[in-house]
């Protein structure tokens, strides 16, 4: 009787250490998706902020030019 209990344990732990691998590598893909999404919002700031970057040095220039009226 106590070798069956035995068996049913490990075979327990088993089940259990299998569940929780998939439960972790679904969360390690969902954190690398998660990552990649925030490098491509990151690229994309990095072009909107030399974009803007660009525009004031534009206008600074324009400002400092002599205004005739």
């Amino acid at each position: 009787m106590g070798k069956v209990l035995l068996l049913l344990l490990v075979i327990l732990l088993a089940l259990a250490s299998a569940a929780g691998y998939f439960f972790l590598t679904a969360k390690i893909t969902a954190g690398e998706r998660q990552i990649a999404d925030g490098q491509r919002q990151l690229e994309k700031g990095q072009s909107k902020l030399e974009e803007g970057k660009d525009k004031l040095e534009a206008g600074k220039a324009k400002c400092a030019q002599p205004q005739i009226r």
